[in-house]
């Protein structure tokens, strides 16, 4: 009976927000019409936010930094970004204004800077399990999302969050460029 009442209410939820519609798959990415896949390649990751647990993800951080550079971004070391926080008295806890973002952008000539979080679920054997991920990249000159990933289904391969994200990314990439190429024919 409580599980009914849980669907009835989630759905109720999501319908008022206008997310109603379910696809195939949980996992889902969605690109701005203003996202231009060959000027917008350089990027920052923030470290991964946690959310049912304490603390920043910086493995999750580095693996989803490697995937995006497979993917064709040029990523900007974290050591950098740390230091351009440091000497702007900034924190890296992923609430950042347009500003901020406008300044972090021209000092390490950035397109977009990411920001993720990472959600646990406590198993029963009280041990935290990951239950899905997402990442947003902002044009730091706008602050428009132009990109969002959301993730709650992990790679049938590898079981990973991270993986079943780039996957995404890296298949919806290749397509925007096969369809740009295309239309210069």
């Amino acid at each position: 009976m409580n599980r009914t009442w849980l669907l009835v209410i989630t759905l109720s939820i999501l319908s008022t927000f206008g997310c109603a519609t379910m696809p195939n798959s949980p996992n889902k990415i969605v690109f701005s019409n203003n996202f231009n896949v060959a000027k917008h390649r350089s990027i920052a990751i923030l470290p991964f936010q946690s959310s049912g647990k304490e603390g920043s993800e910086y493995s999750i951080t580095d693996k989803f930094s490697m995937h995006c550079m497979e993917s064709g971004f040029i990523v900007i070391e974290r050591t950098q970004l740390e230091q351009v926080f440091k000497e702007l008295k900034l924190e890296l806890t992923g609430i950042l204004s347009k500003s901020d973002t406008n300044r972090i952008g021209k000092i390490l000539n950035l397109d977009m800077i990411v920001f993720g979080s990472v959600g646990y679920a406590q198993s029963v054997g009280g041990r935290y399990v990951i239950d899905s991920e997402s990442a947003r990249f902002v044009d730091v000159s706008s602050g428009e999302v132009l990109i969002s990933i959301y993730v709650n289904e992990a790679d049938n391969v590898t079981n990973s969050y991270s993986e079943a994200m780039s996957l995404l990314l890296k298949d919806k990439l290749n397509e925007m460029k096969n369809m740009q190429s295309e239309n210069k024919k």
